[in-house]
């Protein structure tokens, strides 16, 4: 998330407390912030994008 914050000018933060998810794996810099979002709804994290700030809900 921190990656994300950097990579597309967000602020991540979290309705709770942070979860414990990790992945694994490699993203190229030039995707849509809108298809990293797809793919992490696709593995069960929910969240949501108000402007520029993404709040992982629990």
């Amino acid at each position: 998330m921190r990656q994300l914050e950097r990579w597309y000018d967000i602020e991540v933060v979290y309705q709770d407390e942070v979860p414990e998810i990790y992945f694994i794996g490699e993203i190229s810099r030039d995707v849509p912030l809108t298809d990293v979002l797809s793919f992490l709804q696709t593995t069960g994290v929910r969240f949501r994008l108000q402007g520029r700030t993404l709040t992982v809900l629990n």
